[in-house]
């Protein structure tokens, strides 16, 4: 008992030690927790647009300069060189997304101004429409753009502009710029991760290798103004399922539509001169470009006397060729990317075969020239050759 009545007087001061819960506190709580949760990531995203900022600075009006603010290397670099940073590339490269701020009183965006000058790449960038010229290269091998977004307003895209724009996956170009998409050659070729593109109305030609090896496009619409699809302009592009051409094109490039295995739609009628048979597109007595082929063999009329550059590229379900009596030329490129073929039979009628004409061609063993048919060094290259 004795020690009994000695311990509930400690134990009672040990309760006494124990602050009495606040009320207040305890019905706040869930309150600053729905906050904490709302604001971090806010928090985080100030603190990164403070960390990376650069300002595009124009002379004139023409942008030509991009600097980065004191905060951005100083900080950037830090952080990047933190010990359980600078060995996960992953956190680097979200830590190397940039910000752009393009002035309104820009009204140009000089050759070479994101795809030389800059080391890191922009993410997102809105292009106003103050900004009336995009010019040579401005944007080329932007590999981590993932969103652009061109208002109306501007008028011209040069070529090459967004060329190797490999992480863009949507593009809507603005009806104001219709004009100047026609000479636009190559503007957004390898754009591997391109899905969906929209050509404004009034666009008229479809310009030299304009989406040229846009592995991943599946949708296209091409406007009635259309007269005119440029050689190579969607060569290469192997996912496109259907692609349908209005009433006013009059000509289709060679190579416009090689390996892609689509199913090109005629509702009003072929160009004149033009026929479409077995996926194989013809021109008169030249065969202009391998659509859609049947996988294994491919036996070429005997009315063809040319078969035009890259008209067979990035064929790769072809296994065997027989190329008929009365071909005279076959031209740069023409088979450049047939990975499977094993097989082809070439005429005596047969005059010259031009550059890197089976170029890639790694599967095919061996090849029976005539005797008077004279072949350059590059013929047989092993890489696919792509037009240039």
């Amino acid at each position: 008992m004795i020690g009994a009545d000695r311990h509930e007087p400690e134990h009672d001061a040990a309760k006494d030690d124990i602050p009495p819960r606040d009320p207040l506190l305890t019905r706040l709580r869930p309150v600053l927790l729905f906050f904490l949760l709302v604001l971090t990531p806010v928090a985080i995203r100030l603190f990164m647009s403070y960390l990376h900022v650069y300002r595009i600075i124009p002379l004139g009006t023409t942008v030509i300069e991009i600097s980065a603010t004191p905060r951005a290397s100083s900080l950037g670099e830090f952080l990047c060189g933190l010990p359980w940073i600078k060995d996960k590339p992953e956190i680097q490269s979200y830590l190397q997304y940039w910000y752009y701020i393009i002035p309104e009183n820009a009204t140009d965006i000089a050759s070479d101004t994101f795809s030389k000058r800059l080391g890191l790449r922009p993410r997102e960038i809105v292009i106003p429409g103050n900004v009336k010229s995009i010019h040579l290269t401005a944007f080329q091998d932007c590999t981590s753009l993932r969103k652009l977004e061109i208002q109306e307003g501007v008028e011209f895209i040069n070529q090459y502009a967004f060329s190797g724009c490999s992480g863009l996956e949507k593009l809507v170009l603005p009806a104001s710029a219709a004009k100047s998409i026609g000479t636009a050659w190559h503007s957004f070729s390898h754009c591997t991760g391109l899905r969906k593109a929209v050509l404004p109305e009034g666009v008229q030609r479809i310009p030299d290798s304009m989406f040229m090896n846009c592995a991943s496009l599946t949708e296209i619409n091409i406007p009635d103004s259309v007269t005119m699809i440029e050689r190579y302009a969607f060569l290469g592009c192997r996912n496109l399922k259907q692609v349908t051409l209005g009433p006013n094109v009059k000509s289709i490039g060679n190579g416009a539509f090689s390996g892609t295995g689509c199913q090109l739609v005629f509702p009003d009628g072929l160009p004149d001169g033009y026929r479409y048979q077995d996926g194989i597109l013809y021109n008169g007595s030249t065969l202009v470009s391998c659509v859609a082929p049947p996988d294994g063999l491919c036996v070429i009329p005997p009315d063809v006397k040319e078969i035009e550059e890259f008209a067979f590229a990035m064929c790769t379900g072809l296994t065997e060729i027989r190329v008929p009596e009365g071909v005279e030329a076959i031209h740069r490129g023409a088979f450049s990317g047939c990975t499977a073929l094993k097989h082809i039979e070439l005429p005596k009628s047969l005059r010259g075969i031009g550059p890197q004409a089976f170029a890639g061609c790694n599967a095919l063993p061996e090849l029976k020239l005539p005797l008077n048919v004279g072949v350059r060094s590059d013929v047989f290259s092993e890489q696919t050759a792509w037009p240039n």
